[in-house]
Formats: C-alpha cells, structure tokens, sequence
C-alpha cells in the first residue's frame, strides 16, 4: 500500500490495510489519510506535521512522541488514544471524539479543540491556557490541569441530570 503526502512525497508500506499496524518512526508529513480506518494502530515518533486525518478511525491508537504541529483530526474518532508528549501545536481537533484518550505531557498551545468529546481524556498538556474549547464536552471524569477551569475555557460539562440543575 502507499500512503500519499501533500508534500509530493509517498511512503511504501508492506501492508493491505492500515488497521492495527506499527506505523511508528515515519515522516508522515502533510499525509492524505481522511476517512481511513487506522484504528489500534502505533504512530510512535512519527512525523505527521500537517497530516490529514480528518474523519478518521484513530480509536486506541498510540501517537507517543509523535509531531503532530497543525495536523487536521476534525472529525476524528480518538477514543481510547494514547497522545503523550505530543508536539500538537495549531492541531485541528475540532468536532474530534476523544473520549478517555490521555493528552499528557503533550504541547497544545493555539489547538483548537472546539466542539470536541472530551469526556473522560486526560488533559494534562502544556499551553492548554491558549488552546482553544468553545463547546467542547467534557464530564466528571475528565482530568484537567489544577487552576484550569474548562467552562471559562468554554467548555460545557455533560452528564448532569435535570435533577442536579438549579431551577
């Protein structure tokens, strides 16, 4: 199979499909994968700058170490991901469904999270105070850094009955 890049560039891999393969340690950059099914795949130290991965499967995937600056995941399936110490600056998470997916450690200044299901992920990143959440949803067991507040951020916590609600 071959995986075609914005950048001109493509990339051979000895594989019929992209689920559940190791894809770690490639230049990635500027890859065309919107819509493909990547889920329980490994991206370890890979550089995916740029990459399109919009709408995409990327359910239990293992993205440590990876370069994601500006990558477009809107639309996104990540539940279950694991994005540690990540370089996502300017990424596109917008729309993104990160249910229980880990961010720790990981570089978010200028991502734009909007609209994203946030509900159980653990956002323990850096420059998250300039990223951005306008409608994103977040819930109990969503882990934030201590002094970030996500409903200033602009984030809308779910999972509250009516009975919760004031009147």
């Amino acid at each position: 199979m071959i995986i075609l890049c914005a950048t001109g560039e493509s990339i051979e891999i000895a594989f019929s499909s992209l689920r559940g393969i190791k894809l770690d340690g490639l230049n990635l950059h500027r890859a065309l994968l919107e819509g493909m099914d990547l889920s329980n795949s490994t991206f370890i130290q890979s550089n995916m700058r740029g990459a399109f991965l919009s709408k995409c499967n990327l359910s239990n995937c293992n993205f440590t170490n990876a370069n994601l600056i500006t990558a477009f995941f809107d639309g996104a399936s990540l539940q279950n991901s694991k994005i540690h110490s990540c370089k996502a600056m300017y990424s596109n998470f917008m729309r993104a469904m990160l249910q229980n997916a880990s961010l720790k450690d990981s570089v978010v200044y200028g991502a734009d999270f909007s609209e994203a299901n946030l509900e159980g992920s653990i956002m323990l990143c850096e420059g998250i105070g300039e990223a951005i959440f306008i409608g994103a949803k977040y819930n109990d067991n969503t882990v934030w850094p201590l002094g970030f507040n996500p409903e200033i951020a602009g984030c809308i916590k779910t999972g509250v009955s009516n009975a919760d609600k004031s009147p």
